[in-house]
């Protein structure tokens, strides 16, 4: 998937911290970026950075609370869907599937 980011991006990104001749565990950096050259003004771009501020305050609440967890999972499965493969349900999501839109 080729989607490289361009100028004004804001982007949370999952980086996996993997190890030279071991199996990935599953742990990850979590990164708040923005692409250059910004011309959007402050108020905006302050907009956009609190936005992805929250998508990345997601990932520790998740650890935090089943419940909380189980509605972003819920929401995510509606906005989104999921397939059933063999026995389970799993989000259409793949490492190829490419996404855009979005309002705040």
């Amino acid at each position: 998937m080729d989607s490289p980011l361009k100028k004004n991006d804001v982007a949370v990104v999952l980086r996996p911290i993997i190890e030279d001749g071991v199996e990935w565990d599953g742990s990850f950096q979590l990164l708040v970026n923005v692409a250059g050259p910004v011309d959007l003004d402050d108020d905006h771009m302050k907009s956009l950075l609190t936005v992805a501020s929250y998508l990345a305050a997601a990932v520790p609440l998740m650890e935090e609370s089943a419940k909380f967890t189980e509605l972003l999972r819920d929401r995510a499965e509606q906005l989104v869907g999921t397939v059933l493969i063999g026995d389970n349900m799993v989000p259409l999501f793949t490492k190829d599937t490419k996404c855009e839109g979005g309002m705040q």
